[in-house]
């Protein structure tokens, strides 16, 4: 075989290998895949440039996934195109036509726990973050929320030290999920809940499933082989949650329903998909700053009208923003020190 040959079919197989991987990680990566993927990157420096490629090409393409025929009549062949060459065919054209904007991947939103079936790792938010474990569990933190995640195929803990965080968990009967704060130890095996830490007092609203929360006395640690501490253990099911105050010496755990609205209320602070259909860009961006620390800034008031028809989740400013650079080429100004981002009108085409 001439060398030409080989390498062009070695190519062809990092080609398809890094497209399968990226299909792989859309779709939720196995606490196997997680392994096989990590040893896949190692064997060859090519695989990650290949992989970030087929990653990138993916990005792009997503923002067709959501089209819908009251979007427009069929989809923009453009969308695609750089923002230079089909600038004058949305600018010059007036702001008549929408564009639909799709964001709907959770792959953006996210990174994975830096590790595979062992490790132990800390995360401090500054903001909304959201971290998926081997296992395919997520965590996301709302902003100041301080944690520690010890990971090993026998147990999977969890320790809360400060705000609030939501977990959705993946089934692993053998390995109990446990999170810990000050405490109250909240367990699940396949379950969606909410922990939240403020001031002296532990709330935990359950999403989805069942959990279990064991609540010891004011500075009870979980007690060894040949010391018992007294606790409280209640089961919470979806709908319900409970709030325990941590300076009482012997906490009573009272667990009531709460509403779906008193719900979504408590979880604000996590990303939702929004849908806008022909709605203003400055009507936009306020929605998105009432949502982010991170504010959007409209340069040029004439930008502020133009309409659009656009699905994303509401943490994900900086890629809402790739979005908008790549749909109508917007210019943009990242203040990373003062938290901002301005959109100015695109330049004139000579």
């Amino acid at each position: 075989m001439k060398q030409e040959d080989f390498e062009s079919n070695e190519a062809g197989r990092i080609d398809r290998e890094a497209a399968e991987w990226v299909a792989k990680r859309i779709g939720g990566f196995r606490a196997e895949d997680q392994d096989a993927f990590f040893d896949w990157l190692a064997a060859d420096p090519r695989h990650g440039e290949w992989y970030q490629r087929h990653l990138k090409l993916w990005k792009k393409m997503d923002m067709l996934s959501l089209w819908m025929p009251e979007h427009s009549q069929e989809p923009n062949r453009d969308l695609l195109k750089s923002s230079k060459a089909r600038f004058g065919a949305y600018w010059i054209g007036g702001l008549a036509a929408a564009i639909a904007i799709a964001f709907s991947a959770f792959l953006f939103l996210g990174e994975s726990f830096s590790g595979s079936e062992h490790g132990t790792q800390n995360f401090v938010a500054k903001a909304y973050e959201s971290h998926e474990l081997p296992d395919g569990s997520v965590i996301e933190l709302n902003a100041g929320a301080a944690l520690r995640v010890d990971y090993t195929p026998k147990f999977r803990r969890v320790e809360l030290v400060s705000s609030e965080a939501h977990f959705s968990v993946a089934k692993d009967p053998s390995r109990p999920f446990v999170v810990v704060v000050r405490g109250v130890e909240v367990t699940a095996v396949g379950t969606a809940f909410s922990v939240n830490l403020e001031g002296d007092s532990v709330r935990v609203i359950v999403t989805e499933g069942r959990v279990a929360l064991v609540s010891r006395p004011a500075g009870g640690e979980a007690p060894d082989a040949e010391k018992k501490v007294s606790s409280t253990t209640r089961e919470l099911s979806v709908g319900q949650m409970s709030e325990v105050l941590l300076t009482e010496e012997n906490p009573v755990v009272e667990v009531k329903a709460v509403s779906l609205g008193d719900m979504n209320s408590l979880l604000s602070w996590k990303p939702q998909m929004f849908v806008f259909n022909s709605t203003p860009l400055a009507k936009v961006v306020e929605e998105f700053n009432r949502r982010n620390q991170t504010h959007l800034v409209i340069g040029d008031s004439q930008i502020g009208n133009y309409p659009l028809v656009a699905s994303f989740r509401s943490a994900n400013v900086d890629h809402f923003v790739e979005l908008l650079e790549l749909s109508i080429g917007l210019r943009v100004e990242r203040n990373e020190k003062e938290g901002l981002i301005t959109l100015y009108a695109p330049l004139p085409q000579n």
